[in-house]
């Protein structure tokens, strides 16, 4: 029998996390929106992104929260170019995934063209603090011709 302790219960998400990460498990969802990839039948890409965060609370944002698929933004999603990331396809951001977990590409922005993604903060100090980065992202999106 297994027993759990509070202390494991914080170290498993990320104990699956890098699990997933290092290619030991490939996620599956019981249940997945029409058209959404079946992440269990897709293989991994690698591809180098630059990534920035932004947040519903940024001056100029509308504020309402509500991505390009019609989900409330949240942390876990992110803005991708659905020419180089088709959206639905999850993503393992280093740094980012350690916190969120899996990442899902729900969004698109006018500035996000080629190979950029923008992560969803709650609030507007994580996204500065995040700033710039270039990661080399893994991307589960059921169709791997389209990943660029």
């Amino acid at each position: 029998m297994i027993r759990f302790t509070n202390r494991s219960l914080l170290v498993l998400p990320f104990a699956l996390s890098f699990a997933l990460a290092a290619g030991f498990l490939l996620p599956s969802f019981a249940a997945t929106p029409a058209g959404a990839p079946r992440v269990e039948e897709s293989q991994p890409v690698n591809i180098e992104v630059l990534t920035t965060g932004y947040t519903a609370h940024d001056p100029g944002e509308n504020g309402k929260g509500i991505t390009y698929t019609g989900t409330r933004a949240r942390p876990g999603e992110c803005a991708v170019d659905p020419g180089v990331i088709p959206l639905g396809s999850l993503l393992w951001v280093p740094g980012y995934s350690a916190r969120y977990g899996l990442v899902r590409a729900e969004d698109t922005g006018g500035l996000i063209k080629g190979d950029r993604i923008d992560l969803f903060f709650l609030h507007r100090r994580e996204a500065l603090d995040w700033g710039e980065r270039q990661e080399t992202v893994t991307v589960w999106s059921g169709d791997e011709q389209k990943v660029r």
